[in-house]
Protein backbone atom coordinates (compact mmCIF):
# COMPACT_ATOMS: atom_id res chain seq x y z
CA UNK A 1 0.00 0.00 0.00
CA UNK A 2 1.31 3.39 -1.03
CA UNK A 3 2.08 5.85 1.90
CA UNK A 4 2.10 8.91 0.17
CA UNK A 5 -0.69 11.41 0.13
CA UNK A 6 -3.91 10.03 -1.11
CA UNK A 7 -1.72 7.38 -3.07
CA UNK A 8 -3.17 4.79 -5.06
CA UNK A 9 -1.46 1.38 -6.39
CA UNK A 10 0.32 0.76 -10.04
CA UNK A 11 -2.08 -2.02 -10.41
CA UNK A 12 -4.85 0.09 -9.60
CA UNK A 13 -4.50 1.90 -12.84
CA UNK A 14 -6.99 1.35 -15.19
CA UNK A 15 -7.54 1.35 -19.58
CA UNK A 16 -8.86 4.78 -19.91
CA UNK A 17 -7.24 6.13 -17.30
CA UNK A 18 -5.11 9.91 -17.90
CA UNK A 19 -1.96 10.41 -16.25
CA UNK A 20 -0.91 13.52 -15.72
CA UNK A 21 3.00 13.52 -14.71
CA UNK A 22 4.54 15.54 -12.52
CA UNK A 23 8.39 16.16 -13.18
CA UNK A 24 10.10 18.76 -11.01
CA UNK A 25 12.87 19.12 -13.27
CA UNK A 26 14.41 22.14 -15.06
CA UNK A 27 14.74 20.81 -18.14
CA UNK A 28 14.43 23.50 -20.79
CA UNK A 29 11.39 21.61 -22.65
CA UNK A 30 9.70 21.14 -18.89
CA UNK A 31 9.86 24.85 -18.19
CA UNK A 32 8.30 25.65 -21.70
CA UNK A 33 5.62 23.95 -20.66
CA UNK A 34 5.24 25.39 -17.58
CA UNK A 35 5.26 28.47 -19.27
CA UNK A 36 2.88 28.17 -21.72
CA UNK A 37 0.27 26.32 -19.26
CA UNK A 38 0.45 27.87 -16.04
CA UNK A 39 0.81 24.02 -14.60
CA UNK A 40 3.45 21.82 -12.81
CA UNK A 41 2.23 18.82 -14.63
CA UNK A 42 4.56 18.56 -17.60
CA UNK A 43 3.14 15.27 -19.02
CA UNK A 44 -0.25 13.20 -19.86
CA UNK A 45 -1.00 10.23 -21.28
CA UNK A 46 -3.40 7.37 -21.38
CA UNK A 47 -3.78 3.76 -19.78
CA UNK A 48 -4.39 1.50 -22.65
CA UNK A 49 -4.11 -1.50 -20.49
CA UNK A 50 -1.81 -4.97 -19.95
CA UNK A 51 0.46 -2.51 -18.11
CA UNK A 52 1.11 0.28 -21.24
CA UNK A 53 0.60 3.64 -21.89
CA UNK A 54 0.17 5.50 -25.28
CA UNK A 55 1.35 8.84 -25.07
CA UNK A 56 3.11 11.73 -27.61
CA UNK A 57 6.85 11.92 -26.48
CA UNK A 58 9.87 13.65 -28.20
CA UNK A 59 9.83 12.35 -31.12
CA UNK A 60 6.82 10.36 -31.76
CA UNK A 61 3.73 8.75 -30.44
CA UNK A 62 4.70 5.26 -28.62
CA UNK A 63 3.21 2.89 -26.52
CA UNK A 64 5.32 2.23 -23.61
CA UNK A 65 5.69 0.23 -20.16
CA UNK A 66 3.12 2.30 -17.13
CA UNK A 67 5.84 1.60 -14.92
CA UNK A 68 8.35 3.45 -16.83
CA UNK A 69 6.23 6.45 -17.09
CA UNK A 70 5.78 6.67 -13.48
CA UNK A 71 9.19 6.04 -13.18
CA UNK A 72 10.39 9.04 -15.21
CA UNK A 73 8.19 11.37 -13.29
CA UNK A 74 8.58 12.35 -9.40
CA UNK A 75 4.43 11.46 -9.08
CA UNK A 76 1.76 10.98 -11.55
CA UNK A 77 -2.08 11.99 -10.96
CA UNK A 78 -4.66 9.94 -11.92
CA UNK A 79 -8.14 10.56 -13.86
CA UNK A 80 -10.72 8.40 -14.42
CA UNK A 81 -14.33 8.48 -16.11
CA UNK A 82 -16.84 6.73 -14.16
CA UNK A 83 -18.49 4.40 -16.20
CA UNK A 84 -17.46 5.16 -19.29
CA UNK A 85 -14.68 2.80 -20.38
CA UNK A 86 -16.60 -0.24 -21.88
CA UNK A 87 -14.67 -2.85 -23.70
CA UNK A 88 -15.41 -1.21 -26.94
CA UNK A 89 -14.55 1.89 -26.15
CA UNK A 90 -11.11 0.17 -24.83
CA UNK A 91 -10.47 -1.08 -28.29
CA UNK A 92 -11.14 2.02 -30.09
CA UNK A 93 -8.75 3.50 -27.65
CA UNK A 94 -6.48 0.44 -28.62
CA UNK A 95 -7.23 1.06 -32.32
CA UNK A 96 -6.25 5.42 -32.15
CA UNK A 97 -2.80 4.79 -30.31
CA UNK A 98 -1.70 1.60 -32.63
CA UNK A 99 -2.76 3.21 -35.43
CA UNK A 100 -0.76 6.43 -34.18
CA UNK A 101 2.33 4.30 -34.11
CA UNK A 102 2.10 2.65 -36.98
CA UNK A 103 1.77 5.38 -39.13
CA UNK A 104 4.75 7.13 -37.23
CA UNK A 105 2.94 9.76 -35.82
CA UNK A 106 5.40 12.54 -34.28
CA UNK A 107 5.52 14.68 -30.95
CA UNK A 108 4.47 18.32 -32.60
CA UNK A 109 7.09 20.01 -31.08
CA UNK A 110 6.21 23.04 -33.25
CA UNK A 111 2.98 23.13 -31.70
CA UNK A 112 4.75 23.11 -28.45
CA UNK A 113 6.85 26.59 -29.42
CA UNK A 114 3.52 27.79 -31.20
CA UNK A 115 1.17 26.94 -28.56
CA UNK A 116 -0.15 30.55 -26.75
CA UNK A 117 -0.03 31.76 -30.52
CA UNK A 118 -2.36 28.55 -31.55
CA UNK A 119 -4.71 29.25 -27.96
CA UNK A 120 -4.71 32.96 -28.81
CA UNK A 121 -6.40 31.54 -32.22
CA UNK A 122 -7.91 28.80 -32.01
CA UNK A 123 -9.87 31.33 -28.98
CA UNK A 124 -10.81 34.05 -31.65
CA UNK A 125 -11.84 31.12 -34.33
CA UNK A 126 -13.93 29.13 -32.05
CA UNK A 127 -17.24 30.76 -33.04
CA UNK A 128 -16.63 31.04 -36.88
CA UNK A 129 -15.73 27.12 -37.03
CA UNK A 130 -18.89 26.24 -34.86
CA UNK A 131 -20.99 28.57 -37.35
CA UNK A 132 -19.57 26.75 -40.22
CA UNK A 133 -19.90 23.19 -38.60
CA UNK A 134 -23.90 24.09 -38.07
CA UNK A 135 -23.92 25.00 -41.98
CA UNK A 136 -22.00 21.77 -42.49
CA UNK A 137 -18.97 24.15 -44.38
CA UNK A 138 -16.52 23.35 -41.84
CA UNK A 139 -14.05 20.77 -43.77
CA UNK A 140 -12.95 17.34 -42.30
CA UNK A 141 -9.99 17.17 -40.29
CA UNK A 142 -6.92 14.93 -41.51
CA UNK A 143 -4.77 13.12 -39.44
CA UNK A 144 -2.33 11.33 -42.02
CA UNK A 145 -0.22 13.74 -41.17
CA UNK A 146 -0.79 14.24 -37.76
CA UNK A 147 1.71 15.55 -34.90
CA UNK A 148 0.67 15.58 -31.54
CA UNK A 149 1.58 16.98 -28.33
CA UNK A 150 0.90 15.08 -25.36
CA UNK A 151 -1.78 16.14 -24.29
CA UNK A 152 -2.95 16.76 -27.73
CA UNK A 153 -2.73 13.24 -28.82
CA UNK A 154 -4.97 12.78 -25.64
CA UNK A 155 -7.37 15.35 -27.11
CA UNK A 156 -7.54 13.42 -29.89
CA UNK A 157 -8.25 10.20 -28.43
CA UNK A 158 -10.90 11.03 -26.89
CA UNK A 159 -12.29 12.30 -30.27
CA UNK A 160 -11.49 8.83 -31.66
CA UNK A 161 -13.25 6.93 -28.72
CA UNK A 162 -16.43 9.03 -29.15
CA UNK A 163 -16.74 10.99 -25.77
CA UNK A 164 -16.47 14.25 -27.71
CA UNK A 165 -18.83 14.99 -30.81
CA UNK A 166 -17.22 17.19 -33.56
CA UNK A 167 -18.85 20.27 -31.56
CA UNK A 168 -17.09 19.40 -28.47
CA UNK A 169 -13.86 18.40 -30.06
CA UNK A 170 -13.83 21.98 -31.81
CA UNK A 171 -13.46 23.30 -27.93
CA UNK A 172 -11.32 20.63 -26.82
CA UNK A 173 -8.56 21.26 -29.76
CA UNK A 174 -6.09 18.87 -29.39
CA UNK A 175 -3.76 22.03 -30.87
CA UNK A 176 -4.43 23.77 -27.59
CA UNK A 177 -4.73 21.43 -24.87
CA UNK A 178 -2.15 21.63 -22.43
CA UNK A 179 -1.64 18.93 -19.56
CA UNK A 180 -2.75 21.48 -16.59
CA UNK A 181 -6.08 21.69 -18.45
CA UNK A 182 -7.13 17.67 -18.25
CA UNK A 183 -7.17 18.26 -14.23
CA UNK A 184 -9.36 21.08 -14.45
CA UNK A 185 -12.36 19.98 -16.10
CA UNK A 186 -14.33 17.28 -15.45
CA UNK A 187 -14.66 15.79 -18.97
CA UNK A 188 -11.01 14.52 -18.38
CA UNK A 189 -12.45 12.63 -15.29
CA UNK A 190 -12.07 12.15 -11.82
CA UNK A 191 -9.06 13.02 -9.49
CA UNK A 192 -8.30 9.24 -8.68
CA UNK A 193 -5.35 9.23 -6.58
CA UNK A 194 -1.17 9.75 -6.80
CA UNK A 195 1.53 7.37 -7.71
CA UNK A 196 4.88 7.69 -7.61
CA UNK A 197 7.69 4.89 -7.42
CA UNK A 198 10.12 7.32 -5.75
CA UNK A 199 10.90 5.91 -2.00
CA UNK A 200 9.97 8.23 0.60
CA UNK A 201 8.54 11.05 -1.61
CA UNK A 202 5.93 13.41 -0.31
CA UNK A 203 3.13 15.12 -2.59
CA UNK A 204 4.03 18.85 -2.52
CA UNK A 205 1.84 20.71 -0.21
CA UNK A 206 0.78 22.63 -3.17
CA UNK A 207 0.27 20.62 -5.64
CA UNK A 208 -2.92 21.43 -7.65
CA UNK A 209 -4.69 18.03 -6.87
CA UNK A 210 -3.69 18.06 -3.19
CA UNK A 211 -7.01 18.93 -1.72
CA UNK A 212 -9.44 17.46 -4.27
CA UNK A 213 -11.84 14.90 -3.50
CA UNK A 214 -10.80 11.28 -5.29
CA UNK A 215 -12.95 9.05 -7.15
CA UNK A 216 -13.31 6.58 -4.62
CA UNK A 217 -14.94 9.32 -1.85
CA UNK A 218 -17.31 11.06 -4.59
CA UNK A 219 -18.42 7.63 -5.43
CA UNK A 220 -18.70 5.92 -2.16
CA UNK A 221 -20.35 8.94 -1.53
CA UNK A 222 -23.24 9.24 -4.15
CA UNK A 223 -23.43 5.63 -3.50
CA UNK A 224 -24.49 5.38 0.18
CA UNK A 225 -26.87 8.71 -0.50
CA UNK A 226 -28.52 6.71 -2.63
Amino acid sequence: MSTIHKGISLESIKAGDVLLCYIANDHPVFERIREATGSKYTHAAFCVGDGMVGHATPPRVEITPLKHVVESADHVAVFRQPDAWDPIRIKLLSVFVNEAVARGAKYDSAGLRHFEANKELHEKTLHDRLTQLHEGTLPPESTEDKAYTCSGFLAAGFRATGFFERSASLLYNPDTTAPGDLGKDPSWGTFVGYVSLKDGYEIPLDDEFYNESTFAEIWEDASEGA
